[in-house]
């Protein structure tokens, strides 16, 4: 089964939707975004893959990992691996309304780090987890906060990271949606340009606006995504190269050829050779 994204629950008053794996879920999630942050431990079974914005992490038992906002990000693991995995998205609105800042910062989190805060924050991921499905119950839901924002403290005091400021008029509204288009319809031959028209502005402000919020212009992150669905066929299929191409956008093999080779290295045939599924970890950065 293929999963488009994260099966999350909701809980009254929390702001945050969360998810919590168990032995029996195949992990098997599709390349896609949030606007909000994403916050992931894995608590125990075999390696689990973990792609963002094209770079591969494998993560253990004991990792806790942050996913920012609007990242593209998929994962994937052997069947039955025996995970147990608990994550929560916060709420873009809340994050928006009590950390102003958070468009010029980023979170840097992949796994296990030898740091007094990090078992803190480990600590609180496994108390919020198994708290999290009672909820209902308004002093378990106060506990739970407590957990979530000592989580959120822990995060932004000690894996916070400046990004490199743009004088740009920000529109969030408009990128998230473009994104969301170009998710839903990369194997279309859809432009920068023809979302431009599309959505009635003009190609200069789609690309000041990407490269924003995001650090990079629509065609390239068009073709990331591209790319990033074609990485995942040639792993998890047996699907050849051209019909590949087809189904992630690509005006033909050779493209496909051509920008693999550029963003990884390599040729299509020889990276599903070489990182044959869950055999080796790459770790080349796009």
């Amino acid at each position: 089964m293929k999963i488009v994204h994260e099966i999350v629950q909701t809980a009254p008053h929390l702001p945050f939707k969360y998810y919590l794996h168990d032995e029996s879920t195949r992990v098997e999630v599709a390349p896609h975004w949030h606007q909000g942050v994403e916050v992931n431990m894995l608590i125990e079974g075999m390696p689990l893959k973990f792609v963002t914005d094209g770079v591969t992490h494998e993560y253990v038992p004991g990792d806790v990992w942050v996913v920012n906002s609007r990242a593209v990000h998929s994962a994937s693991g052997f069947d039955n691996g025996g995970w147990r995995e608990f994550g929560f998205i916060i709420d873009a609105d809340f994050m928006a309304e009590n950390y102003p800042d958070l468009p010029s910062v980023e979170l840097r989190l992949h796994g296990a780090v030898a740091a007094a805060s990090y078992r803190k924050l480990l600590r609180h991921m496994q108390s919020m987890m198994e708290l999290v499905d009672a909820t209902a119950d308004p002093a378990i839901r106060l506990v739970v906060l407590g957990h979530f924002f000592a989580i959120l403290g822990i995060l932004f005091s000690d894996y916070k990271h400046g990004k490199v400021a743009v004088a740009v008029n920000d529109n969030a509204g408009l990128v998230d949606t473009m994104m969301g288009a170009i998710m839903q319809r990369y194997a279309e031959p859809i432009t920068g340009r023809s979302l431009a028209e599309e959505f009635h502005v003009s190609l200069t402000t789609v690309n000041n606006q990407f490269n924003d919020a995001i650090q990079m212009p629509i065609s390239r992150y068009i073709r990331l995504v591209r790319l990033l669905n074609a990485r995942k066929m040639l792993l998890g299929t047996d699907q050849p190269v051209n019909y590949v191409a087809s189904a992630c956008g690509f005006s033909g093999d050779k493209t496909l050829t051509r920008n693999f080779k550029q963003w990884k290295g390599v040729t299509p045939s020889v990276y599903r050779a070489r990182y044959a599924r869950f055999h080796e970890k790459d770790t080349n950065r796009c």
